[in-house]
Order: structure tokens, then sequence, then C-alpha cells
């Protein structure tokens, strides 16, 4: 393998580039900058020139769901480039439920996806949520309908248990109404200045379980 020139690019939704990390570079970039690649987003794209660059390079890395897919699909098709398809965000040492599930203790309930998701992906991401753990799994439910998913919260049966939402600044109302812990970790961020933080990587999910604490250490003081 040439480690003279570029090898990789990595495609992936702009939520990985606006997220939480969205003012400083996404730590993923660093681990991979090892492998020289080519980050086809963000501050630390070089633009148009790294785009011409795409029929030459070695290997393509989808970080989404399905955004990028086809492209890769594509590119192999037409250049013969191979590709590795991640399909969840790379926080801590799993993804977020497994973070919450096996180092927090947190059972994951209902899980929204609120964006407006392909069908022929669906069951990709529901797959991804029945095998959380050995004996863990969570429901998906795909709705974009922001009130027909406060409905669904309301009527959530939480056992005695105070609930934790971990979504958008769109989020505080119910989770206030359910008197429930509530974290700002996706867009929009409206109730956080964000100036160099992250939950990508290992040291974002110790980050991630920092921030969820304190959270609730907050309703008890």
């Amino acid at each position: 393998m040439n480690y003279g020139k570029k090898i990789l690019d990595v495609l992936a939704t702009k939520e990985f580039v606006e997220n939480i990390a969205a003012h400083t570079e996404l730590p993923y970039t660093k681990t991979l900058k090892v492998l020289k690649v080519n980050i086809l987003f963000g501050p630390e794209s070089k633009g148009v020139s790294e785009w011409k660059s795409i029929p030459s390079e070695e290997f393509n890395l989808v970080l989404s769901p399905w955004v990028g897919l086809k492209t890769a699909k594509l590119l192999e098709s037409k250049y013969g480039t191979p590709y590795l398809h991640y399909p969840v965000m790379p926080i801590g040492a799993n993804e977020t439920s497994k973070f919450l599930l096996n180092e927090l203790g947190i059972l994951p309930g209902d899980q929204y996806i609120t964006e407006d998701t392909p069908e022929e992906y669906q069951e990709l991401i529901i797959n991804e949520f029945k095998h959380l753990s050995k004996n863990i799994s969570a429901k998906v439910i795909f709705e974009i309908d922001g009130g027909k998913i406060s409905q669904m919260l309301r009527e959530y049966y939480y056992d005695g248990h105070k609930p934790l939402f971990l979504g958008s600044s769109w989020d505080i109302g119910i989770a206030n109404q359910l008197n429930g812990f509530w974290l700002n970790i996706a867009l929009p961020v409206m109730h956080r200045l964000v100036l160099d933080r992250s939950y990508i990587g290992y040291s974002g999910g110790l980050r991630l379980a920092e921030d969820i604490y304190a959270n609730i250490l907050q309703a008890y003081k």
C-alpha cells in the first residue's frame, strides 16, 4: 500500500460535521490522518482539489446509516474502489446506546429516528438496536412529526423511572413536561455554547458520560 499518497476518502452526513463537534477538528479525523486520508467535509477539507482526486483513491469509508452509501457503491463500480460502511457514529468504545448500557447502566427506551429515513435502510437501523447487548434491545420508531413523538413520549410507560432524553433543543419542552433529564447533543443546539467539544471517539464517550452525570446531579442541588 502506498502511504505516500492519500489512500482513503471519508463520506459522512452533515450531522457528523455540524453536531456537537462542529467547531473543532473531529477526533476520528486525527486517527485517520495516520493513513493520509481525504476528509471530504469541514474545516480540514481542501475543497475541490480533494474531490478531484476521488477516482485515484484506494479506499472509501462511509460513516452514516445511508447517506453516502450509494456514492461509495457507484465509486466501487466505476473506479473499482472498495469501501467500508460503518452505519453508526463511533462514540466511546461502543456506539451511543451500547456505551450508555454497558458503561452507565442506563437501559434504553424507544429510539425515535426523526430523519426521513428511506424505507430500504430502515431495517439496517432496526437491527443495530436489536443487538445492543446479548439480552438488551430497543424499539426503533421512524417518525418525523415532533407532535406525534411528544404524544408517544407522554403515553410511554416509564415504570416509575425518570427518563433521560438525549436530543436537540426542540426536546427540552417534553423533557420538562415529563420531569426528565435532558442533554442537548443534536441539532439544533440553542441551549449551550459549543466552542471545542466532541462526543466522538473514546474521549468523547467519557465526556458524554460526564455530561450525563452532571445533568443528573444538577437536579439534586
